[in-house]
């Protein structure tokens, strides 16, 4: 009897603990279920570079339940659902977030639900000079390192049938904005590609003819470039199609600058243009004493430009008219850079000039052994500068003084500096583009083209992005995931 009512006992408890296991794991799969069934978020903007606030919304969760929101495994805000089981909150994109696909995701602290995004971490660079001061300093690209530069891999060059090597000079530079890059030829085709394939998007052939050396600017999906007939375009950034066309008198291989809705740009008729970027309409233009290869900085409501009458101007912003003007001893093909208190500028008497952006007079010049053709860069507290004595400048931005020079195998003309990192880019005429260390001047990298390189590079998302006059461009990437 004793050993009956012990087996009994034994299939009781056996019993017991099948249907607590079965329960268990039917409370599991209901809770897998809502995890991936009911919950979601949505972000907004869902990508941007780095300190980009961005805007949760959540659905699905528990009723006034609290929420953690993180970013790559890290928290960075809370918040409390509604009755319907809804929530918004806001974080700030870290700082030391590197570029690409990063994940999001919102848990609840009762429900346990949990709902994923992805924000794609961008460090684009939209436009000649990468931002309104000509700076040529991209501070979001932080996955192009000098330990990864020295090896950088292959990714695509000229892979879209309508470009044929060398048949398109390229002298305008890439750009790149949302995944696609944007440069002209001097064939008169304007490509857009894909930039992590280099396929053709789109390709805008204007029916009056010209050729594209001027560098194009993207803003809010549209681009905006002015090309050698003598016409600026605003094209969709998607699609190609024309937005509007605004003629001026002469060819313009000048690139365009945005400040308010208004694109300033400079044309060979010697005139400095202000147009509506939505309309495409004149709001004013200034006329200089030459021609007009500089591309426009805009800083604090004045726009800096050179002309080939020898000097470098100042305008005022809204109404077109001359703060100051200051002459150098030959043209200004150079585009200005400005920086906190000075503007900088290349001229072809072989002088870099720093220029008090209030007064207009003459904070210091240095001298190089040619003409810079080149624009000048400014990070880290120094100008950089090419000049066709075949080398590349560090210069004090405050004092004038070398930090160093570093030689290249011929003239650097019309090629510009690119800072990202501890690094600067810059392309030659000896068909080369290097990869300098910025406190050094030491050479970290350098690549051979098929000919002469007149065009900048730019370094984004990972990837080190030029052109040449073989009629290729090429795109080497330091991370491909």
């Amino acid at each position: 009897m004793t050993l009956f009512l012990r087996t009994r006992r034994n299939i009781a408890l056996t019993l017991l603990i099948i249907l607590v296991l079965g329960l268990g794991l039917l409370v599991s799969v209901k809770m897998s279920a809502h995890a991936s069934g009911t919950a979601a978020i949505t972000l907004s903007p869902a990508f941007g570079p780095q300190t980009t606030p961005v805007t949760v919304n959540g659905t699905g969760f528990g009723a006034t339940e609290g929420i953690t929101v993180t970013f790559e495994a890290k928290q960075v805000a809370t918040a409390t659902t509604d009755a319907t089981g809804a929530f918004t909150a806001t974080f700030t994109v870290p700082k030391s977030a590197l570029t690409g696909p990063r994940p999001v995701k919102a848990t609840g602290s009762t429900s346990l639900l949990f709902a994923t995004a992805t924000f794609l971490v961008q460090a684009d660079s939209p436009k000649f000079g990468y931002d309104q001061n000509n700076s040529h300093f991209n501070p979001y690209e932080n996955t192009t390192t000098r330990g990864d530069v020295r090896h950088v891999t292959f990714y695509w060059k000229n892979t879209i049938g309508e470009q044929a090597s060398g048949t398109s000079a390229f002298r305008s530079s890439p750009v790149e904005a949302n995944g696609i890059v944007y440069v002209g030829s001097s064939t008169g085709k304007f490509f857009a590609l894909n930039a992590y394939t280099g396929v053709k998007v789109w390709i805008f052939t204007p029916t009056t003819g010209g050729s594209f050396t001027s560098t194009a600017l993207v803003s809010n999906g549209v681009v905006y470039v002015g090309s050698s007939n003598h016409n600026v375009y605003a094209l969709n950034a998607t699609t190609g199609a024309v937005i509007w066309t605004y003629a001026t008198g002469g060819a313009i291989d000048a690139s365009p600058v945005l400040n308010s809705n208004v694109i300033y740009i400079g044309s060979q008729d010697g005139n400095l243009y202000a147009l509506d970027a939505t309309a495409g309409t004149k709001i004013w233009s200034y006329t200089t004493g030459g021609a007009i290869h500089s591309s426009a900085a805009v800083s604090n409501g004045v726009v800096y430009v050179g002309s080939i009458d020898d000097s470098l101007y100042a305008i005022h912003a809204s109404t077109g008219l001359k703060v100051w003007s200051y002459a150098t001893g030959g043209p200004v093909i150079s585009s200005p850079a400005v920086g906190t208190k000075l503007v900088y500028v290349g001229s072809t008497d072989n002088n870099l000039y720093a220029i008090n952006t209030t007064s207009g007079l003459k904070a210091w010049t240095f001298t190089t052994g040619g003409q810079i053709l080149s624009s000048p860069a400014l990070a880290y507290g120094f100008v950089y500068i090419g000049s066709t004595d075949k080398s590349l400048y560090a210069i004090n931005a405050i004092s004038g003084l070398k930090r160093w020079s570093a030689a290249t195998g011929a003239p650097i003309e019309y090629s510009t500096p690119t800072i990202a990192d501890d690094m600067v880019f810059i392309g030659s005429t000896d068909m080369k583009v290097y990869s300098y260390d910025f406190k050094l001047g030491t050479v970290l990298w350098s690549y051979t083209t098929g000919n002469i390189i007149e065009s900048s590079p730019i370094v984004v998302n990972g990837a080190i992005l030029f052109s040449s006059e073989d009629g290729k461009i090429y795109d080497y990437h330091t991370h491909l995931g």
